[in-house]
């Protein structure tokens, strides 16, 4: 039976000293650049809100892929989805060298994109991911011609994730084990055709492949934040520290604004939405809620009404923007957002 590869609730200080040292031997070794980007959801969250953290159907990287009631059904699925993704590269009798082997390179760095130490080898790990990563890659196709939302929702889920790292040494062994190379063209214009058919948000303008920069990018979810958020302006290490006073006058903040874009270009990016959260008419909308909702005022003056919300109780109107969320402006006049 195989270990365990998420953390237990309950271990001995002598199991902590051998998970932490494994860690952080891992940490040492591997020259990295890739953050930490895939999260344990904490129970707390999960108890909350299950359908959103936890998957319904699909099971994807070391997470879930043994620990869940889904790998049972999945197993052959996967398998059988593999033999089909890899038939026509006719590479059964090298599949090993050519796509594990190079795989299993990768593994020490792609540990460090999750916030927990998995207790298994290299080998087992590559396994996981190069099965998995062969079946997001099909199931991302098929995505495209039978628009299932339900499978989408499953793959978007933070604790599902597989890193773009995973998906890119896998295709990259595929085509060049048939044409010698690989420009991964294929890889990008997928993520960019899932993420604008399937985004909840539609986009403004026809994005391609020269938008997702796929080798700067995390997994799948990042890449749907990226081209949603419309980074236009790359920010320059700068921290932004904010505290909100109870008081807040307009014209203060709007100079701030105006003066720090002067100062470092790209900080009004940052700056922007606040303006339009300040802009918007919080006294009304704040009575309306309390008026129609009848909650706790304490509770409800620090909730920020969702979109719905604003349009249903608030009479806020949305429209489309030329650009991204970071081009959003507040119309007082229109009360159009």
């Amino acid at each position: 039976m195989l270990p365990s590869i998420s953390p237990s609730s309950i271990e001995t200080s002598h199991q902590w000293v051998i998970r932490i040292s494994k860690t952080f031997e891992t940490h040492l070794l591997v020259d990295t650049d890739l953050p930490i980007c895939i999260f344990h959801v904490p129970g707390s969250l999960i108890n909350e809100n299950r359908e959103s953290y936890v998957p319904k159907r699909i099971g994807l990287g070391p997470i879930h892929h043994f620990h869940t009631e889904l790998y049972s059904n999945q197993e052959q699925l996967k398998l059988t989805t593999s033999k089909t993704v890899l038939t026509p590269y006719k590479i059964a009798s090298h599949f090993t060298k050519t796509v594990i082997e190079n795989l299993k390179q990768l593994v020490p760095e792609v540990r460090c994109c999750y916030d927990s130490y998995f207790d298994v080898d290299d080998d087992t790990l590559a396994w996981v991911f190069t099965l998995d990563g062969v079946f997001l890659i099909d199931m991302l196709s098929k995505l495209l011609e039978q628009d299932s939302l339900e499978s989408f929702e499953d793959i978007v889920m933070v604790e599902n994730q597989i890193p773009l790292i995973v998906l890119i040494e896998i295709r990259t062994a595929l085509e060049e084990h048939i044409s010698g190379h690989c420009n991964n063209t294929f890889l990008a214009n997928l993520l960019v055709r899932i993420c604008e058919t399937q985004s909840p948000l539609k986009f403004s303008k026809r994005v391609s492949r020269l938008d997702l920069d796929i080798n700067n990018r995390f997994h799948l979810l990042d890449c749907l934040y990226h081209l949603i958020v419309n980074h236009n302006v790359t920010a320059k290490n700068q921290f932004l520290r904010t505290n909100f006073l109870d008081d807040v006058d307009l014209e203060d903040v709007e100079n701030a604004v105006q003066m720090s874009s002067e100062i470092c270009p790209g900080a009004s990016a940052f700056l922007q939405p606040l303006m339009i959260v300040l802009k918007l008419p919080w006294d009304k909308i704040i009575n309306l809620i309390k008026k129609m909702l009848g909650e706790n005022p304490a509770v409800l003056e620090i909730d920020i009404p969702s979109a719905s919300e604003l349009s249903r109780i608030g009479k806020i109107e949305f429209c489309m923007t030329p650009g991204g969320i970071r081009d959003v402006e507040f119309d007082d006049e229109m009360t159009t957002v």
